[in-house]
């Protein structure tokens, strides 16, 4: 059995200061840096990370009854409150129970309208007020916030309040990483600058969702059909507490739109930066759709589309780690990981594995050709993670983002604006910054 290597840091701060400097990339760099497996050290705690995709198959779905969600998401607690993405056992079984029927096919088909309709929107606002180059993710996270806001809320949001609850999330966001790997680890009620921050974040959010809640039970539980009454009518049956009632909420809010926006985002960037892969995709749309908003019955004839997705999402995953906590001692390989150990897996590393994908860090759609990774890649492309806990709107996300890449490709020349030095946010999901491209009407 080898010992598990150290990727070594400063002194007394550790790895502090390149994880906070770019934690998608440095955590991908620290595992594949030895044979994706590595430990390093942030101040006083020792954390492996993972990025081996037969490491993270191990962890997520053989065995993943040994690997429980960490002490860690506390903190997302602290900003989101609880939900699907923090709970574990018998509450988290409940709660996908309840929320899994907003998910079904029949309800996915029926947003297409509401996605089309979105874009129409925000393509108009643009035309109204053009400029030279736009910063592309906020105007993405608008679209993302207003197509989910119908299934979630039944209603679409003014664009002054989806711009401040996009501010918010994003804001939550930063705080959320900062907390996780600061010096110490105290209370949430404990007065400092961040807790302080993180919590009036969090405060602002559930009172916005506390209103819509007291509005739907005014007018009547069961009237929309939204993910808003099937909540309700669980706690009204007393299967949900109201405080999960409102985590819920803000749980499927901040990953419903996030995830969408950042994995359009960066299919912007690489479709902008690649003109030739831009060409293929306008051509592909033109013979399926035309100039027509594009349906449901158009998105299984539109391969190359999914694939410019799938392959962004590939190389910048949403969501690019989770965490666990290995209970009881435990092999990867050739490594024995010691019990107690706090891990982190990398779906950034993990998708940009060597072993599994020549030339990783390209973008080359081509590689999503058949629509799904081959079989020899299917471990190494984990972008809404794997097992029983992957992400429960993938499906919703992958419609979302077919549908306005064709739109954008219907409408749009993307033109990278020259000199651009695009970098990842230094947050705890990943966005695209200092992005700016010009929407030139073709």
């Amino acid at each position: 059995m080898k010992p598990i290597p150290t990727y070594r840091g400063k002194f007394f701060s550790g790895s502090a200061a390149e994880l906070f400097a770019g934690p998608a990339d440095f955590y991908s760099r620290v595992a594949w840096s030895f044979d994706g497996l590595a430990r390093f050290r942030v101040y006083l705690r020792t954390i492996y990370a993972v990025a081996a995709p037969e490491f993270l198959h191990q962890i997520l779905v053989t065995k993943q009854k040994n690997y429980p969600k960490s002490a860690l998401y506390r903190n997302v607690e602290q900003t989101i409150g609880k939900g699907l993405v923090s709970l574990q056992g018998e509450d988290w079984i409940n709660d996908r129970r309840i929320i899994q029927p907003g998910f079904h096919k029949k309800c996915i088909v029926s947003m297409v309208g509401t996605i089309n309709e979105a874009c129409d929107r925000i393509f108009a606002e643009w035309e109204a007020a053009p400029v030279d180059y736009r910063p592309v993710v906020p105007a993405l996270r608008e679209i993302g916030l207003q197509v989910i806001s119908e299934p979630l809320l039944g209603t679409t949001l003014a664009s002054a309040r989806s711009a401040r609850l996009s501010e918010t999330l994003m804001a939550a966001s930063v705080c959320l990483m900062r907390k996780n790997w600061s010096f110490l680890q105290l209370p949430a009620h404990w007065p400092t600058p961040l807790n302080r921050r993180l919590n009036a974040l969090h405060k602002e959010m559930i009172a916005f969702l506390a209103q819509q809640v007291e509005r739907r039970l005014a007018e009547g539980v069961g009237t929309r059909g939204d993910m808003l009454d099937l909540l309700l009518s669980a706690h009204g049956e007393g299967k949900l507490p109201k405080e999960r009632v409102l985590g819920e909420m803000l749980t499927l809010f901040s990953a419903g739109y996030d995830t969408t926006s950042s994995g359009l985002s960066w299919a912007v960037y690489y479709l902008a930066a690649h003109p030739e892969y831009q060409a293929r995709l306008r051509e592909e749309v033109r013979q399926v759709v035309g100039d027509r908003p594009p349906t449901w019955e158009d998105l299984e004839h539109l391969p190359f589309t999914e694939a410019v997705f799938n392959e962004a999402i590939r190389l910048n995953p949403p969501i690019h780690t989770i965490t666990r906590t290995c209970l009881e001692e435990d092999q990867l390989g050739d490594y024995l990981l010691p019990a107690g150990a706090l891990l982190v897996l990398s779906l950034h590393g993990s998708n940009r594995s060597p072993r599994h994908w020549d030339r990783p860090n390209l973008f080359n759609p081509d590689r999503f050709a058949s629509g799904a990774p081959t079989v020899a890649n299917e471990l190494a492309w984990v972008p809404f993670s794997s097992g029983a806990r992957r992400c429960i709107g993938a499906q919703f996300a992958t419609v979302e983002a077919k549908l306005v890449i064709a739109r954008l490709a219907q409408a749009y020349r993307l033109e990278l604006k020259p000199d651009s030095k695009v970098r990842t946010s230094a947050s705890s999901s990943q966005h695209p910054e200092q992005l700016f491209v010009r929407f030139a009407r073709w």
